[in-house]
């Protein structure tokens, strides 16, 4: 018997070692996005983001090309609208309408289910992973960070005030970088509690890392971030408890009495968002600071509701852009892909959304990694609300949804492991 346990534990260990030393080059892959992308701190120029998703590309799906499949037919036409909006448009050359779609398109063939088969599947799921592992690193890091008075949020060569409402980032280059990479965190630490329920150990460890990334979502300010993490929070209760609204009910009771208990002891960290939310309504309104981002959207959509305005562009009689760099702020994907692509760009963005991830989600046979995806997609619901990345392929932001719309087909296709 005890010869019996001891081959197992060797099996085991054999397995452990080839899983980790097979995660090792995605692992150093994460890493440079990280530093190319959102890393305040030994930061590399944006352009090695985009030589990191082509690695991932050539390294992981080119040479599987001859064996894939559509996973996703809607994104294929998704692509084409994107085309075809800039051959209507013709957006003028400053916008980099083109140099943009070819980034975004590299995207969308590394991260999305557009291309699928196995290989392409699994190699996705790690990259995820170990991309989990860094933003929670950095996530756990800052909050910490804040007490040590270090921050990196620079904005036009001037470092912030990071007591300053919205001027907290941490380890990474902008706090409306540190609050998705937290809450994606937070999602991931409270998935892991449930995946080790019983476990006492794992459950206090994940505890006090889902703590301390709920912490540096709070710091960040972002208030659109922190809806998002409650919805998905919720939504991944809900699903973990297979629906029972009562369960869950009681359980998010729960866990509101202890907020409130311990409100003491983390009050302080929400002046921040308190302080945004007064600035915003002393100017005007509770989202004074997006009103007019939105407002130039909405006009978009109505004065070219069937072509939009372009891929990557923006009307100029009603919104900015910086004529230099091509930079603009749709400030919201939802009016963004409708306002750049028109309303057939957005139906099938919607339909992409809905069918190849919430409906899909049901087919993910691992309970808890099924509730994990739910409230990931449950937190993208929202936060593209407020911000204007889901055709921005040079954001690592762009990336992650993708990546999280991508991995959540490649998991109804085999029983792989996320959580750890």
């Amino acid at each position: 018997m005890y010869g019996e346990r001891y081959i197992v534990f060797l099996l085991d260990e054999q397995a452990m070692n080839t899983r980790i030393k097979s995660l090792l080059p995605m692992l150093f892959l994460s890493i440079v996005i990280a530093l190319s992308s959102f890393s305040g701190v030994f930061s590399l120029p944006s352009v090695v983001y985009v030589g990191a998703i082509f690695v991932f590309f050539l390294s992981s799906i080119a040479p599987h090309l001859n064996k894939v499949r559509f996973g996703s037919v809607g994104i294929l036409f998704l692509l084409i609208i994107c085309i075809v909006s800039i051959l209507i448009n013709k957006p003028a050359f400053y916008f980099k309408a083109w140099q943009r779609l070819f980034v975004f398109f590299l995207v969308i063939l590394s991260f999305s289910p557009l291309l699928v088969n196995r290989t392409i599947n699994i190699k996705r799921l790690q990259l995820f992973q170990t991309l989990i592992w860094v933003m929670l690193s950095f996530s756990i890091s800052s909050f910490f960070a804040y007490f040590l008075g270090i921050n990196y949020f620079v904005r036009n060569d001037v470092l912030l005030d990071y007591t300053e409402a919205g001027h907290f980032s941490g380890f990474t280059n902008h706090s409306m970088m540190l609050a998705p990479i937290s809450s994606m965190s937070c999602i991931y630490s409270f998935s892991c509690i449930l995946y080790h329920w019983g476990n006492k150990g794992q459950v206090k460890k994940w505890i006090c890392l889902f703590v301390l990334c709920l912490g540096s979502l709070l710091l960040s300010a972002s208030r659109g971030a922190i809806a998002g993490v409650v919805l998905g929070l919720i939504v991944t209760l809900f699903r973990y408890n297979s629906g029972k609204l009562f369960k869950t009910i009681k359980y998010a009771i729960l866990a509101v009495s202890i907020a409130i208990i311990t409100f003491p002891v983390w009050g302080s960290l929400t002046s921040s968002v308190i302080e945004k939310s007064n600035y915003n309504e002393s100017q005007g309104g509770f989202m004074y600071s997006r009103e007019t981002k939105m407002a130039a959207r909405i006009y978009e959509i109505e004065n070219n509701f069937f072509t939009g305005v372009g891929f990557s562009a923006i009307d100029e009689s009603v919104d900015d852009v910086d004529k230099v760099s091509g930079t603009i702020e749709p400030n919201s994907s939802w009016l963004g892909v409708f306002s750049m692509t028109g309303v057939f760009g957005f139906i099938i963005f919607l339909s992409v959304f809905i069918n190849t991830a919430l409906l899909a989600i049901k087919k993910i046979t691992d309970i808890t990694t099924s509730s994990m995806m739910c409230g990931f997609l449950a937190f993208f619901l929202i936060h593209l609300m407020i911000e204007g990345y889901v055709l921005a392929g040079g954001s690592i932001l762009c990336g992650l949804f993708w990546l999280t719309i991508g991995i959540t087909y490649s998991l109804t296709e085999g029983n792989y492991k996320i959580l750890t």
